[in-house]
């Protein structure tokens, strides 16, 4: 079976053309008669890069929009890309997609809600024309009925109605692939209250993600997961704004979701 299988990656070229010059990042491939046993460690490596390579276009050009989570000081980056998920996620598909010269533009900013992604939408989004739109939004939806109750609210229902317009607007005025991600969490406690809040507007990107034939990064779940088999290991600095380790399970979710 594993034979087959890697006859098959390369016979499509996913992995070259030739097994004995794909390039060995570990000492188990060295010789030329090497068998197929001896690429099982490469798997996890190459091929998940080879599919990702299947995704892109040379020059494509990705907008990650969201809230402060994905600003991450974006503003005070001379790069414009911030120190969070999104530097994270284009450090590492300069570096293992390099030859697509991919443009990764950071559009968050720090307390939006979906109703402020709207109303930047034409300006941020369409008029780039881009390749890839990655969404991440939600929590401050939430996050506002709890520590500014007074203020006019979104509620679950008006979110999925936003949404599907912004997406909708994003299908019509361009060829744009979209990838949208769960609001992850708030509070690292898993039965919180703003955790329960949140499971509508979770549902909600779901069925979005289902309807626009999008790619949907499973944050929410992951994170919730996390909490209940981690709960020692603090993923984030106040219950909502990701330390490094927050970033890197959100980069590791959003690659295992577009592979």
């Amino acid at each position: 079976m594993i034979k087959e299988s890697l006859d098959r990656f390369f016979a499509l070229g996913y992995l070259g053309s030739d097994p004995t010059q794909l390039k060995c990042r570990a000492s188990v491939c060295s010789s030329h008669d090497s068998n197929y046993f001896d690429y099982i460690v490469l798997l996890s490596i190459t091929i998940q890069e080879r599919l990702i390579y299947m995704l892109f276009e040379t020059g494509d050009r990705v907008i990650f929009i969201g809230d402060s989570i994905t600003d991450s000081g974006r503003r005070q980056d001379s790069e414009g890309i911030g120190d969070g998920y999104v530097r994270m996620i284009r450090d590492y598909l300069h570096e293992n997609a390099s030859q697509f010269k991919l443009e990764i533009i950071n559009k968050g900013i720090s307390g939006n809600r979906v109703s402020d992604l709207a109303s930047r939408w034409e300006e941020d989004v369409l008029e780039l024309q881009p390749d890839w739109v990655s969404v991440s939004i939600g929590i401050n939806d939430v996050w506002r009925q709890l520590d500014r109750p007074s203020i006019e609210q979104i509620y679950p229902k008006q979110f999925e109605e936003i949404y599907m317009k912004l997406l909708t607007q994003l299908k019509e005025k361009t060829k744009a692939k979209i990838i949208l991600m769960e609001p992850t969490i708030i509070e690292e406690e898993e039965k919180s209250e703003g955790n329960h809040m949140l499971i509508p507007y979770v549902e909600a990107v779901r069925r979005l993600a289902e309807s626009f034939n999008a790619i949907l990064v499973s944050t929410n779940k992951v994170f919730l997961e996390h909490l209940h088999n981690h709960p020692d290991v603090i993923l984030t600095k106040d219950g909502v704004h990701m330390n490094d380790s927050g970033n890197k399970l959100m980069v590791e979710t959003w690659l295992n979701a577009i592979k």
